[in-house]
């Protein structure tokens, strides 16, 4: 799952899409546009809404 900050100050969108776009290991995965800006996302309602996200990518990824 590649969680991306549209105003991040550290990676530009177009790399993040990029390297989404390279087939490096074959394997499926997610590309998460995120609103906002800098790079860490810090709001506790954000941050909670983003681990439930990231628990739902793994159990699929994990087929359970």
């Amino acid at each position: 799952m590649l969680v991306h900050r549209l105003a991040d100050d550290h990676v530009a969108v177009v790399h993040m899409l990029r390297f989404s776009a390279r087939p490096a290991t074959g394997r499926s995965h997610a590309v998460l546009p995120w609103s906002g800006s800098g790079h860490p996302v810090t709001r506790e309602e954000t941050v909670s809404s983003l681990l439930l996200l990231k628990r739902d990518f793994l159990k699929k990824s994990l087929g359970r």
